[in-house]
Parts: C-alpha cells; sequence; structure tokens
C-alpha cells in the first residue's frame, strides 16, 4: 500500500499537537532578525518571532534550503506520495 506524507514549511505556523496527530512534516525557514540568523520554530518560537516585528526588528525570512525538504523525503521508501503544502 502506498503511503501519503504531508510536508509543510514553517509558515504555516500549525500547533505541535496538530502536527502530531495529522503527522506533518515540518521543514523551517531561515530567519534574519538584526543581522542574526535563526531556524523558524527550533532557536525562535512564534511569539518572540512576532514580537520582535512589533519592536521593528529588521526582519527577512527566506525559504527552506531544498536539501532540508530532500532529508525529509528521504526518511521514507520511493513508493510513498509527498503532499507539498
Amino acid at each position: 500500500m502506498t503511503k501519503q506524507i504531508i510536508v509543510t514549511d514553517s509558515t504555516s505556523d500549525l500547533s505541535q499537537d496538530y502536527l502530531t496527530q495529522h503527522n506533518i512534516h515540518v521543514v523551517p525557514l531561515s530567519l534574519t532578525i538584526d543581522g542574526q540568523s535563526y531556524v523558524d520554530q527550533i532557536d525562535i518560537s512564534s511569539k518572540d518571532y512576532i514580537q520582535r516585528i512589533e519592536e521593528d526588528a529588521d526582519v527577512k525570512t527566506s525559504q527552506p534550503p531544498i536539501g532540508k525538504f530532500i532529508e525529509v523525503y528521504e526518511r521514507f521508501d520511493f513508493r510513498t506520495i509527498f503532499t507539498c503544502l
């Protein structure tokens, strides 16, 4: 039987409970805030990120490196269907 996996990046901002319940895999964005680099949801929470925006910090985002998506895909066999959101 073919397995289906959902993969999204961290802009989805879904709760950990929801991600776990629905077996959704997240690839984090890269964030730069006032020149310092962060990995979204690992180095900085959504709450802290929003607070920095409200404080008028210089905030930049970047899509996840393609290699991070490949790392997720490689955890599953070739018969897996990936749905990327």
